[in-house]
């Protein structure tokens, strides 16, 4: 296997012909990659990619995206893009069109269609990259389960805009997609290692959920979730929160959930989006009843320094069990971190190319986060930080 990273920032969607041009050589069998919206749309609405592979699937990144080589800042447009040339492998994408109401199953007919296409019936991938959009991440999750249990990684990142103004799009091979999701069943020549993590640290605060509705925490210990935030909020020293929007004031003050397996303690996040008027919380992820919830504590250091560390780990897994070096990374970085974090799109990239020098990486910059800790099950979180490392081909 091969690759090849594209990092191209542009103005004008005539330049993307100029970029790619109309390529004499045989396609390469799939590019996965980001863009912000903009570039995303003009991307797909070009068409240059039919000549370039034969399968792709590029989702929007809030305002850029994330690259070992970072595009011009100063232009509109931007993608970041990694391709694959792997004549011993095999790879089959899916797309669905859907709501919340019937992603499930359209997530099990997808896998199925994703299956036949990659021509490896009866096997099971190496590695399943997903791409929904918001609202949609556990049910599409638990469609792919539902066929393939926690047997196979399901690693991406959810598709987002500048705004939180529902301008995401998903493009692949099989179109453009508003609400909905795609993925791509891997079956790479090479071997490939994951992390996915947090950079937060727990407090002494915790409770349990008592009462929920998917993406609405109503009752922490049998009171109000808004308000018990609101008092682990005032013995941490920090300010309650008043009902409305609190995405941005809420993205240091998560709340987690632990996740224990063989002595070690992994914690996956909800970001608190709204407080609402009777103090249940609207969240980016789904809970359930009887789960314990923890306040954590956040800080740039801890987020910046936890994305090197994710990056670090992930490629030394492929030293360690698989004996070869990297030769490229797709990175996930949430968005809610990337607009908290008083630092520039360029230092996070550089933080994360000193823990993969020598190796190309892409990534986006996403609204939810999907991946699975060392205890193999696949869980859709936020706030959340990922890297997937490709080893080296010995050919």
């Amino acid at each position: 296997m091969k690759t090849i990273r594209h990092s191209v920032s542009f103005s004008h969607q005539s330049e993307l012909q100029d970029i790619f041009g109309s390529s004499k050589e045989e396609p390469s069998d799939l590019i996965i990659g980001f863009g912000n919206a903009q570039g995303v749309e003009m991307l797909a609405d070009s068409g240059v990619l039919a000549s370039k592979a034969k399968r792709w699937l590029i989702a929007s990144s809030c305002q850029t995206v994330l690259c070992d080589q970072m595009p011009d800042e100063n232009l509109p447009s931007k993608l970041a893009l990694l391709e694959f040339t792997d004549a011993k492998g095999s790879y089959g994408i899916a797309a669905k069109s859907c709501n919340y109401d019937n992603a499930f199953e359209q997530a099990k007919q997808a896998l199925q269609q994703a299956m036949a296409e990659a021509d490896r019936l009866g096997e099971v991938p190496t590695l399943i990259w997903c791409n929904p959009t918001p609202g949609l991440e556990e049910e599409v999750i638990a469609g792919i389960k539902s066929l393939l249990g926690d047997s196979v990684p399901i690693f991406g990142g959810t598709s987002a805009d500048d705004t939180i103004n529902e301008e995401w799009l998903l493009y692949s091979s099989k179109g453009v997609i508003k609400q909905g999701f795609m993925f791509v069943v891997c079956f790479p020549s090479v071997p490939v290692s994951y992390f996915f993590s947090s950079g937060y640290e727990r407090t002494e605060y915790s409770g349990t959920i008592t009462k929920a509705n998917q993406r609405v925490l109503i009752e922490i210990d049998n009171q109000p979730a808004g308000e018990v935030y609101n008092q682990w909020r005032s013995a941490c020293g920090l300010t309650p929160l008043d009902s409305g929007e609190i995405l941005s004031h809420s993205t240091f003050e998560p709340l987690g959930r632990a996740v224990d397996f063989a002595g070690s303690q992994m914690t996956l996040l909800s970001h608190p989006a709204v407080m609402n008027e009777d103090f249940s919380m609207t969240l980016f992820s789904d809970v359930t009843e009887n789960d314990t919830i923890t306040f954590m504590r956040g800080n740039e250091d801890l987020l910046i320094n936890r994305a090197n560390k994710v990056a670090e780990i992930s490629s030394k897994q492929l030293h360690s069990i698989y004996n070869v070096k990297p030769q490229a990374a797709l990175v996930i970085f949430c968005a809610g971190c990337m607009l908290a974090v008083d630092k520039s799109t360029t230092d996070i990239a550089k933080r994360i190319k000193r823990a993969l020098p020598d190796t190309p990486f892409i990534g986006g910059f996403t609204f939810g986060e999907q991946g699975r800790f060392v205890d193999s099950v696949n869980r859709h979180g936020n706030l959340m930080i990922s890297c997937v490392t490709f080893g080296a081909s010995d050919e």
